[in-house]
């Protein structure tokens, strides 16, 4: 997972090795098979994903039930709302479906 991560965001390879270690050692790598909803409306953000492989799709549902896709993430972006909902120490407002 290092190689993966340290190609994907660059940034970490400025880290000093203990920092680096220990943010590998405390993540938590998920595998979500395509349709795979990661989050939803309501449910509380618990840390700031970095996608390594695949896509999300991050969308809201409209009153009439139709889905209004806000961005989507590739490998190597961080998702903005995760971000967010740290920062502010809010909930997710919209969801996330893994769609590779």
């Amino acid at each position: 997972m290092r190689g993966q991560l340290l190609a994907r965001f660059p940034v970490f390879a400025d880290l000093a090795p203990a920092l680096l270690e220990r943010l590998l050692g405390e993540a938590q790598p998920v595998r979500a098979p395509k349709g795979s909803v990661l989050f939803h409306p309501g449910q509380p953000c618990r840390g700031f994903p970095l996608l390594l492989e695949g896509t999300v799709r991050v969308s809201q549902s409209s009153p009439g039930g139709r889905e209004i896709v806000l961005y989507h993430v590739e490998p190597g972006q961080g998702c903005l709302l995760s971000g967010g909902c740290l920062l502010g120490d809010s909930d997710y407002g919209a969801s996330g479906v893994a769609e590779t």
